[in-house]
């Protein structure tokens, strides 16, 4: 698709995601040039079956804070559910399908915009991911395979996610 594409911004958004009206007004603002992609946080609704609610659980209450708390530290992710670049500036590195072998091409996406001096953009409000019905199982696979990837895009990070929690920090301050 990036190679047929006509123009420049290329916006990559899942087909689970709920954009709002204004998607479109909140993200290409923030393509400057310094800025190589940016990216949103996700949270989840319409989630059917106890599997749905824990994945709701989990995108609304960790992930979200996850990619908050990368941010702070200035190791965003791009998370695959949104992104808008621009398809000359990805050239430099070869574009999105240089990305195909990996098995998280949205992170591989955040190293190889820094790597050209680019940065990684998070938009002020997260975008709305339709969860659907889940199992247990289906949750289990997600929250699994979504550590992976948080463990090697962000090891500072991923080791200080306990800290973002409320039952730790109470712990710790008592």
């Amino acid at each position: 698709a990036e190679a047929v594409a006509q123009h420049d911004l290329i916006l990559v958004s899942d087909s689970n995601v709920r954009a709002p009206p204004t998607y479109l007004l909140d993200l290409v603002p923030m393509m400057t040039d310094d800025v190589g992609v940016v990216t949103a946080a996700v949270v989840g609704f319409g989630g059917y079956g106890f599997g749905a609610m824990l994945d709701e659980i989990h995108l609304n209450a960790c992930v979200t804070r996850w990619i908050n708390m990368a941010h702070l530290f200035r190791r965003c992710f791009v998370l695959g559910h949104s992104m808008l670049y621009q398809k000359s500036v990805a050239a430099e590195f070869g574009g999105l399908r240089s990305l195909a072998p990996y098995l998280a091409e949205d992170h591989r996406m955040a190293i190889s915009m820094r790597k050209i001096g680019k940065r990684v953009e998070l938009m002020n409000r997260p975008v709305r991911q339709y969860v659907g019905v889940k199992s247990i199982g289906d949750f289990w696979s997600r929250v699994y395979r979504w550590n992976i990837l948080q463990k090697a895009g962000a090891p500072f990070v991923f080791l200080l996610q306990p800290l973002s929690f409320a039952c730790v920090l109470a712990a710790l301050g008592a």
